[in-house]
């Protein structure tokens, strides 16, 4: 079969089967906001829990070993 129409085929069922889908999500949603904000969302400046300490670390004596 030809290439091209074998292509068109695939991407014209993927159209079908998932624009619907879509389209319905959305009106489903209204107004609100659909992101995948909230899904990846990673806050850096997290506290440490509490009870969790640390000792400082002790520096290197490479000088008392010679």
């Amino acid at each position: 079969m030809n290439v091209p129409i074998e292509l068109f085929q695939v991407v014209f069922v993927l159209a079908v089967t998932v624009l619907p889908i879509v389209v319905a999500v959305r009106l489903m949603a209204g107004h609100e906001d659909l992101g995948f904000g909230p899904f990846v969302r990673s806050d850096a400046t997290l506290p440490w829990p509490r009870g969790v300490q640390e000792e400082e670390p002790r520096p290197w004596r490479l000088g008392a070993a010679a």
